[in-house]
């Protein structure tokens, strides 16, 4: 099995790159975190995005 730090190393990862990377898994991690809060299910929190996007607005406060 390959580990992380050996993949990082096999791909090369540039430190611009793996900035980049950490810095979508926090996002990912806040927003499970958040819609975890909300006691949403993602199907309940797409739908609510969808619905937004139809308005061509996002409410983040829906969250």
């Amino acid at each position: 099995m390959t580990t992380w730090k050996k993949l990082k190393t096999d791909l090369s990862i540039s430190p611009e790159d793996m900035n980049a990377i950490e810095l979508e898994k926090d996002l990912i991690r806040t927003m499970v975190a958040i819609r975890e809060e909300k006691g949403l299910t993602q199907s309940q929190l797409a739908e609510m995005c969808n619905g937004a996007y139809e308005e061509k607005s996002v409410n983040f406060d829906l969250l």
